[in-house]
């Protein structure tokens, strides 16, 4: 991310006294409203970013034992990760789901335009704490849920309000996940810092998961500085399951 922040965006925030939820919302809407069908709509500086960031998403495939695992996309914007990911011929069934219409609008148009297998992707406007289903899914994955601070003036550890939205949707993930829950943050050791973002420390972010959640977490910083990806497996890495005889 650049720029894309020093904009209206910030006054469209100033005020809201809404959740977590609310406040992507607002954000993202602005976003599209200027932008239009771009990585900047949902917040991207450019094409090159945003790859680089779902790329590392992708390698975390490795933690569900099925070939094709099935995909829940957490505040998917605009559906980029579909395509992406069947360019690397996935075939398994994706739904994402955000809580802007406008753009799961525009990722419906898209997904008949730009997903090379259609059938398996489906998109639903839908907040992920009002989502409910029968359904679970091997992976549940959210890039980019937890970049907006939910107070501009405070660090990320200190920021509570976000911490505790950080924590019930991670729960709410889990319950969705089979395999795995596969986040990421803004990181605090990012050279450019956007104002009411929220870049946070991996060892805090380590810490707080883990208290929550246990000691199931791997934290991968390794090349790039601006952000962090998180996988929270659920069950044994398939490769040891199978040394094991589990």
């Amino acid at each position: 991310m650049s720029d894309w922040f020093k904009s209206s965006a910030l006054d469209v925030l100033a005020g809201d006294v809404g959740g977590m939820e609310r406040k992507n919302e607002l954000l993202h809407s602005d976003l599209l409203a200027r932008h239009g069908d771009s990585p900047m709509a949902v917040g991207w500086s450019s094409a090159v970013s945003q790859r680089s960031r779902l790329d590392r998403v992708f390698k975390q495939f490795a933690y569900s034992p099925n070939l094709h695992p099935s995909v829940l996309d957490v505040g998917c914007g605009l559906g980029d990760l579909a395509p992406l990911f069947q360019g690397y011929n996935w075939r398994g069934s994706y739904l994402g789901i955000d809580v802007n219409c406008n753009a799961i609008r525009l990722a419906n148009e898209r997904r008949l335009m730009d997903v090379p297998a259609p059938q398996y992707v489906s998109f639903k406007c839908v907040g992920l704490l009002q989502f409910q289903t029968d359904l679970q899914f091997d992976l549940v994955v959210a890039s980019g849920l937890f970049s907006l601070g939910a107070n501009p003036d405070e660090r990320a550890e200190v920021d509570y309000d976000w911490q505790k939205y950080v924590t019930d949707a991670i729960r709410k993930m889990r319950e969705l996940a089979r395999h795995a829950v596969i986040v990421n943050f803004l990181s605090a050791f990012a050279a450019e810092q956007q104002p009411g973002m929220a870049y946070v420390s991996p060892g805090f972010m380590l810490d707080m998961l883990t208290e929550a959640f246990g000691p199931r977490i791997v934290l991968n910083h390794d090349d790039r500085t601006n952000d962090f990806t998180v996988t929270m497996p659920l069950t044994p890495y398939p490769s040891y399951s199978a040394e094991v005889g589990a």
